[in-house]
């Protein structure tokens, strides 16, 4: 389990999000940071509401993916199981010396 309320406290009493991450929670701050505004965005704040426990915070937060650790995919279909094509090679321009 993500520690999403246990940011959000310390976040409240108005600890720095390093102090948050490696100090309390072992948590990257980048990952600190992307819990708190993931919160802002949906209207979380501390103290959570009584129905609001750590299953249903992670649901309003993260999507169904994201859940499960599952990266989201940038690849698009058709390219050959890469995100690009690749340039056409063009044949390369012959140089004259005299």
């Amino acid at each position: 389990m993500r520690p999403i309320s246990e940011v959000l406290r310390l976040a409240a009493q108005g600890r720095s999000r390093r102090e948050i991450g490696i100090i309390s929670t072992g948590l990257a701050k980048t990952s600190v940071h992307r819990y708190l505004e993931r919160a802002q965005q949906a209207g979380v704040s501390w103290p959570l509401p009584a129905d609001l426990d750590e299953t249903a915070l992670e649901a309003r937060l993260f999507l169904a993916g994201e859940l499960r650790g599952e990266p989201r995919s940038t690849w698009r279909s058709g390219t050959q199981g890469r995100p690009w094509r690749d340039p056409p090679l063009r044949p390369r321009q012959q140089v004259h010396r005299a």
